[in-house]
């Protein structure tokens, strides 16, 4: 009978425990969480996407030419799980004086404004509508494809999320550039942004990205632009060297002149290719130059014209 009680005792407590630990919900503290992962204007076709800096709070949204922003617009919004945003997701909006500030509302009641910027875009604007490749190295040199480039006032840049790197401009036309990546540029993924006197378009189809260190001769520096005989010119740049040829430099006078001739001359690399060095002879024609490095059969344009004298 005394161990028919004790069974009996231990199977209620067994029972009591088990419902407790079905009942018993553990709970962590409320998230703070409260980004605004994405805002579109899915009135357009094909949508409008807008473009978010979080480290700034900002959003742009570029729609098409003519649009009367004085017409509400009304966006879709994506933001963190448990979060509020106010003015809410489907509201219509007046985004003509923008910038129309949103607040998002994490689950722990902390909020994070973002402001909402919504530009017409104008006939005139830059666009990048293509490129030529999408994963890219460092010193290679790239095609972009769009509209309304300027050959004088165009810049690209690869946007990334904690900085961002000027392309170099090697040749710019209005619908077509030939970009040069930066040897600083880390590995990874970029947008890539044109910028025509303060208007921008940033390409967002897909990104760009640094893949590697490439071979691609690179010119970065000339010492001076004003030599006299005897004294030493020089470059310093990126993969100047390669094994088994020889850096030369070429002088074509500017302009052209009867008396004096364009000549290459070899020139002195250090083992890594990144200074060239050419000691002007005694009896060098005196004249303005445009000096090129040549490396192989590949060559360096140097963006400025030098002058040898006595």
């Amino acid at each position: 009978m005394k161990k028919l009680v004790q069974l009996t005792t231990y199977i209620v407590l067994m029972g009591l425990f088990s419902n407790c630990s079905e009942t018993i919900e553990l709970k962590g503290p409320p998230s703070s969480k409260k980004e605004i992962l994405s805002f579109n204007f899915k009135d357009f076709s094909p949508t409008v996407i807008g473009d978010i800096d979080s480290a700034k709070r900002t959003i742009t949204l570029k729609v098409p030419v003519g649009t009367n922003l004085k017409t509400p617009l009304t966006p879709t919004i994506v933001i963190s799980n448990n979060a509020n945003v106010s003015p809410n997701t489907g509201a219509a909006q007046d985004f003509s004086k923008s910038p129309i500030r949103y607040f998002v509302t994490a689950a722990d009641s902390t909020k994070k404004a973002y402001d909402i910027t919504v530009i017409a875009k104008l006939a005139s604007d830059p666009e990048i509508t293509g490129l030529e490749v999408f994963e890219v190295k460092t010193t290679d040199i790239f095609k972009v494809y769009g509209k309304n480039f300027s050959t004088t006032a165009s810049k690209f840049t690869l946007i990334g999320k904690t900085a961002s790197y000027d392309l170099k401009n090697v040749s710019v036309k209005v619908n077509e550039a030939n970009l040069q990546v930066p040897v600083n540029v880390p590995l990874g993924n970029y947008k890539l942004q044109v910028d025509v006197r303060g208007r921008s378009f940033k390409y967002t189809v897909m990104d760009v990205k640094v893949v590697g260190v490439g071979t691609t001769p690179i010119f970065e520096s000339i010492s001076t632009t004003q030599y006299r005989r005897g004294e030493e010119i020089i470059i310093t740049g990126y993969n100047l060297a390669k094994k088994g040829v020889i850096t030369k430099l070429r002088f074509v006078p500017q302009p052209a002149s009867p008396g004096i001739a364009t000549v290459i001359k070899d020139a002195v690399v250090n083992a890594d290719g990144t200074e060239v060095r050419y000691k002007i002879p005694l009896d060098f024609g005196i004249s303005f130059f445009q000096i090129t490095v040549i490396v192989g059969n590949e060559e360096v344009g140097v963006p400025s014209v030098v002058g040898i004298r006595r």
